[in-house]
């Protein structure tokens, strides 16, 4: 009997240490689900700092089309102002043409105020009439020609023609400005348009990749899937194995084909405290006197008692690491 109860300590000792080969592998499972799930997380920030790049970048060419469309407006207000002075200048040639006509010369001659000058001796009506529509032009004030300074008069007009001009070269330049405003915002964008293209190709590069990583980890983890279904399988097949082997151990006529784990864990246990019963009871009727005898037959019922509990537990912490692992991979 108590060889018997030796080969069962034996096999229960075998039992716990398979148990915490099996804790063992479940932890090591749960680890590499942990390294998949950070990867994983890695890859996501990835894409969102290109996300957030690429919406920068399209905030700051949406910046300069407004100011692109700012500089058109303003070049289009000074071409109005351009269109406006030259208007002016011409209105100013034509009313002087008259008068240019008279000397039998031009405006935009040189000679026009000089033969202007050598011929205001005499003046008649044709000739003040020409002169009050300068005046108008010049916007200059001539109450009449008492005491017409003709001097004074043609220096008001040169004066007013050269201002005129002056406006018209200011707004040319102006003008130049903001075209070369315009081209050059024209190009920032073009550049920025260039930086965009070469982000999204590196996104969609990147998601490329990831969407292949993605499906070779899927692979592998299919496989490590299969694989621990197998192992958990072949865990469970032994297990239950053990358990039928140490109950039909101390009692080989139980049927274990119909019965669970669970259920064959409680028949082993309540096998296991009839026979530790009998002992106890057995050890009373005898009166045992030698006290070795009585300490071994002690020794035996504690280790068998002790040893149905550690049953219990190393099946119970088996179980129970098995099913996270399976609701992990389920998930």
């Amino acid at each position: 009997m108590l060889k018997s109860d030796d080969e069962l300590i034996e096999k229960i000792q075998s039992l716990i240490k398979s148990a915490e080969e099996d804790e063992k592998t479940a932890i090591e499972l749960r680890r590499q689900i942990e390294e998949y799930n950070l990867t994983q997380t890695q890859e996501d920030y990835k894409i969102d700092d290109a996300k957030v790049l690429l919406k920068k970048q399209n905030e700051y060419v949406s910046a300069k089309v407004e100011e692109l469309q700012r500089h058109q407006r303003k070049l289009e207000e000074m071409k109005a102002q351009i269109s406006q002075a030259h208007r002016k200048e011409q209105d100013f040639i034509i009313k002087c043409q008259p008068i240019a006509e008279m000397l039998k010369t031009k405006v935009s001659s040189n000679d026009f105020f000089r033969t202007l000058r050598e011929k205001m001796g005499g003046m008649d009506k044709n000739t003040a009439r020409a002169l009050v529509n300068l005046a108008e032009a010049a916007h200059i004030d001539i109450p009449d020609f008492h005491n017409f300074d003709a001097a004074r008069f043609f220096d008001s007009v040169s004066y007013a023609y050269e201002k005129l001009l002056r406006r018209d070269n200011q707004q040319n330049k102006m003008n130049q400005e903001v075209v070369d405003k315009i081209r050059k915002t024209k190009d920032d964008i073009n550049l920025k348009k260039k930086k965009i293209k070469s982000l999204s190709t590196f996104i969609d590069t990147t998601r490329s990749q990831i969407d292949q990583r993605q499906n070779e980890i899927l692979q592998e983890t299919t496989m490590r899937q299969t694989e621990l279904n197998t192992k958990i399988s072949d865990i469970q097949a032994k297990e239950r194995k053990h358990i039928q082997a140490a109950l039909q151990m101390t009692n080989q006529s139980v049927d274990t084909t119909k019965m669970s784990v669970d259920q064959m864990i409680e028949a082993q246990c309540s096998q296991i405290a009839h026979y530790a019963k009998a002992l106890q009871d057995a050890r009373t009727a005898r009166n045992i006197k030698k006290k070795n005898s009585s300490m071994r037959l002690m020794k035996g019922i504690q280790v068998v008692e002790s040893a149905a509990d550690a049953i219990s537990v190393a099946n119970r912490r088996l179980i129970r690491n098995i099913r996270p692992i399976s609701s992990a991979l389920e998930k």
